[in-house]
């Protein structure tokens, strides 16, 4: 635990103490109540002039790590990437506001994650867990203490206020509100709100070791589920057991949820589904035991219904797969997420594809339509391909059908494309690969099914070139065969 603390803070301890011994002789008689609460508020006012600069500092990073994460949302990645970088800058010139670069590189990991990036996103998260343990003192004093003084303050005025007279007590009143309004908000609205926040956070007992060793343990979760996206099973299974092993300090419920389904999501890419059953029922008992878990459902239990149908799926037993992908996509109506909605389609169109293409169809083109929200175009190219794969295996495909899977499979070949040309590290773009190979011999299929032989070689060539290729990283790294034969 890092307690190093920055010695701006001592004015600001002089002052508090200075004042809990004023208040303390005043407070004694009721008559001299409202001359205490007078000096709280001089005192006050120095207190945030001191610190009004490194407050307000406080307020830009959140305000955007808070702008960046809606233009994640939203699928502007650009966008989200300058603000989160900006972000990091303002935090570079405070030793203090390091505490809020936890949540950047988070967002930045996130980001990445979101691009296909996956080991860049692996370091940005392994970046929090450095920068995780912030001078403890140093931020409850800067964004609790002055909180505090209001808070004793207004204590104080509702002990004795109605001792004095009305426009005393209005008086009083009104010097609180201007001085909240151009002391403290200043030219950031949202310093009041972070202020609060992390007052009320302390005022219920969650003391700066427990939230770092929370962050500390999420961070660490969203490595080793890298670890699974990156075909590296058995390291992430390692990961997660030591996780869920770990002393019970900080260590929450809702995080044993998150590392049983991973470890549930490990067993079904290794096909033992048993075992991926148990893992699941245990992550879904535990997210149902929460409280407000039902009217309120978070992301990761929709993810845990979603792995759960996944592996029922795998086992040919349908309704029970519908059955989970039913309450995920409730799931996700209700915390009207974008992300997890198309998923869910997506998994309900494959399972419908055998016995109802056209409701296949549907399903996997509303899925088409969430995702383009969210910015997933790795997830979205995925989705693409068995667009053009149902829609080539309607019955009777109409040119019309074959046109649109044309499109379908152009659009996906592209992103594809856009993905691998892009600064990936070799090991996110295995996970590519076959996706890239299936689509080109697809696309092959559907121009010559519609007679466009010379579109048809043309595209031949390039899935040749990419197979060359594929072969060639294979050669050269042939340390990553497991990952290769995780991911293709």
């Amino acid at each position: 635990m890092d307690f190093r603390v920055d010695l701006s803070f001592v004015p600001l301890i002089v002052l508090v103490g200075a004042l809990a011994i004023v208040s303390q002789e005043l407070s004694e008689s009721p008559d001299r109540a409202l001359q205490a609460v007078q000096i709280q508020l001089a005192f006050l006012a120095i207190v945030c002039g001191l610190y009004r600069r490194k407050i307000a500092d406080v307020c830009k990073v959140f305000q955007l790590n808070r702008t960046g994460q809606r233009q994640l949302n939203c699928g502007s990645h650009g966008a989200a990437e300058k603000s989160f970088t900006k972000a990091l800058e303002i935090g570079k010139n405070h030793e203090f506001i390091k505490f809020s670069s936890w949540q950047t590189f988070n967002n930045l990991g996130l980001l990445n994650e979101r691009r296909g990036h996956y080991s860049r996103a692996q370091q940005y998260y392994t970046d929090a867990l450095r920068t995780g343990r912030p001078a403890c003192l140093t931020v409850f004093l800067y964004l609790t203490l002055p909180l505090a003084l209001l808070i004793g303050f207004v204590e104080e005025f509702m002990r004795y206020g109605h001792r004095h007279t009305r426009e005393k007590s209005l008086a009083a009143v009104s010097i609180t509100i201007l001085f909240i309004i151009f002391g403290f908000i200043g030219p950031f609205p949202t310093s009041m709100a972070l202020i609060f926040s992390t007052t009320f956070a302390v005022f219920k007992g969650l003391r700066a070791r427990t939230i770092n060793r929370i962050n500390s343990l999420m961070t660490q979760l969203k490595i080793a589920e890298l670890d699974v996206s990156l075909g590296q099973f058995d390291r992430a299974a390692q990961a997660f057991a030591q996780l869920l092993e770990a002393p019970a300090a900080g260590k929450t419920t809702f995080m044993q949820a998150i590392g049983l389904t991973q470890l549930g999501r490990i067993h079904l890419q290794k096909e033992e589904f048993p075992e991926a059953l148990d893992q699941l029922e245990q992550a879904k008992a535990v997210h149902e035991q929460q409280l407000f878990s039902q009217i309120s459902p978070c992301f990761e239990y929709g993810e845990t219904l979603l792995t759960m149908g996944e592996v029922y799926g795998a086992l040919g037993q349908i309704e029970q797969a519908k059955q989970q992908y039913d309450l995920a996509l409730q799931v996700a109506q209700k915390i009207k997420s974008a992300e997890l909605g198309s998923r869910v389609l997506f998994h309900l169109g494959q399972l419908e594809f055998l016995g109802d293409p056209h409701r296949a169809l549907s399903l996997v083109e509303n899925a088409i339509a969430k995702i383009r929200e969210t910015g997933y175009p790795a997830l979205l190219a995925k989705m693409l391909h068995f667009k053009g794969f149902v829609l080539i295996h309607l019955e009777q495909a109409s040119k019309v059908q074959l046109a649109l899977s044309e499109l379908a499979l152009f659009e996906a070949i592209d992103l594809l494309k856009a993905l691998l040309d892009s600064a990936l590290e070799d090991a996110d773009k295995v996970a590519l690969f076959e996706l890239q190979t299936v689509t080109y011999n697809l696309l092959q299929q559907v121009l010559i099914w519609q007679g466009k032989t010379e579109a048809a070689l043309v595209i031949a060539e390039q899935g040749r070139a990419r197979a060359f290729l594929d072969l060639l990283y294979q050669r050269l790294y042939p340390n990553d065969a497991l990952i290769w034969e995780n991911q293709l």
